[in-house]
């Protein structure tokens, strides 16, 4: 079973037991990035902007980079492409791809987005591409390997890989992703190469950070109808494979109950399950996610968080019966959204960085005591006259600008265009979670 570890050496900080989790929307070239970073208490101010130092190395987003050759789809049912999926593919390739060395750069694009990445404890996303080897967009997604050392590059712990696109290279491409990652040092969970990787961790990743200890879970709703010959490759909670909708949905409940009980018997301090659920571009959750949720929570999920819709969608605590009979409380995060992609309907350049405060008493018992989230806005080709990427922490780039800064491509207008953002995030989420800084 994979166990990440940190000390309180580390990174210089003096944590006892508190940490600070913090999840993020999905990149483009990643698709639908889910972060969970683990920072230390007495982080939780506000990150201001600041140059990036590794504007050399490659972070991609799970569309891939360039389209060197149509992708491949002999594994497809037909099904139609989703409406919305991450179109990043040129937009990101032309200007993050360097002739003279023949990789990609990405980590420049969080110039603006502050340190929330480089100082987390343990940093978790949702990894919605493949590495097949070559370099494919829309609808067969398929990264440069140079992604994968971005990610590390960036502090990233941890990436869920069960999504919708984890068959876009097919099995082959599949396994593949997963090597790339283990050479990258970057520990994974929801796919896995073969029946044996997959019995040796039940389909759960145990992260333990300052002597706390989180059993990761992953899973998703399909796979864009591709054939999976072989059922340990995608952790999916559906059984109706031939119809991924959420209508015709019917819940594996041997799969996930088998799964969670195993967690429960792990002893960690808390279980978190990662869930790519839901309907694209709907800023509601729908009350199936409700109704899932609940039965995470019933079988001992103190958080679940999730991606698929490209936009954020609610947050809140959920109360339940669990099955020893004790009442359980769940924290839920349905959706943040994307992180980098060059989408544009509404919403889906809108994100948030979300900090979930976790401490351990004396006695020993782990809970979440505190919610808040740093609103972040993506400008991007889509929906911007611009030619690159620029993911900004908007409070923070609000305040420099405000105070004379000259941050690129930022004017009165766009300004205004922030604000409105913090205030969308606001309605969406609800009234009762601050803003990191603010609490």
């Amino acid at each position: 079973m994979a166990r990440h570890t940190s000390s309180q050496d580390d990174k210089g900080y003096n944590r006892q037991n508190r940490m600070l989790l913090t999840f993020c929307g999905g990149l483009a070239a990643l698709a639908l990035l889910f972060v969970i970073l683990v920072e230390c208490w007495a982080s939780t101010q506000r990150a201001a902007p600041a140059p990036d130092t590794d504007a050399g190395s490659s972070e991609t987003v799970s569309d891939g980079g360039q389209q060197a050759e149509p992708a491949a789809v002999s594994d497809s049912s037909g099904a139609e492409p989703e409406d919305g999926s991450l179109h990043i593919t040129i937009a990101v390739s032309e200007c993050a791809y360097d002739s003279a060395t023949g990789s990609y750069g990405f980590t420049q694009y969080f110039t603006y987005a502050g340190t929330w990445f480089q100082d987390a404890d343990l940093a978790v996303a949702n990894l919605e591409t493949t590495f097949g080897g070559t370099v494919n967009g829309y609808p067969m997604f398929s990264s440069p390997d140079d992604l994968a050392d971005s990610l590390k590059a960036l502090g990233f712990d941890l990436l869920s890989t069960a999504n919708n696109h984890c068959m876009d290279s097919r099995s082959d491409g599949l396994r593949r992703t997963i090597e790339v990652l283990d050479d990258a040092g970057i520990d994974h969970v929801g796919t896995y190469a073969s029946q044996e990787a997959f019995d040796e961790t039940m389909g759960v990743v145990v992260e333990e950070v300052n002597g706390i200890s989180i059993a990761f879970l992953d899973y998703t709703c399909g796979v864009n109808y591709m054939t999976v010959k072989e059922s340990y490759l995608v952790n999916r909670y559906n059984l109706t494979t031939s119809d991924e909708s959420e209508a015709a949905m019917k819940l594996d409940t041997q799969k996930l109950d088998s799964e969670l009980a195993y967690a429960r018997s792990l002893g960690t301090d808390l279980i978190f399950v990662m869930m790519h659920w839901g309907t694209e571009h709907q800023t509601t959750q729908s009350s199936y996610q409700e109704e899932l949720a609940d039965y995470l929570i019933e079988r001992g999920a103190d958080a679940v968080l999730g991606g698929h819709s490209h936009v954020p969608q609610p947050m809140e605590y959920r109360t339940v019966t669990d099955v020893d009979g004790n009442e359980a409380t769940g924290f839920v995060c349905y959706s943040l959204g994307n992180l980098i992609s060059d989408m544009s309907k509404d919403n889906t350049y809108i994100t948030a960085v979300l900090n979930l405060e976790v401490t351990q008493t004396e006695e020993g018992t782990t809970s979440i005591t505190g919610v808040s989230y740093e609103p972040l806005y993506l400008l991007n080709p889509g929906h911007d006259e611009i030619d690159t990427l620029v993911l900004m922490d908007v409070p923070a780039v609000l305040e420099a600008y405000e105070s004379g800064e000259e941050i690129p491509y930022l004017t009165d207008e766009l300004c205004t265009e922030l604000r409105a953002s913090m205030t969308t995030l606001r309605e969406i989420f609800g009234d009762e979670w601050p803003v990191s800084g603010e609490q």
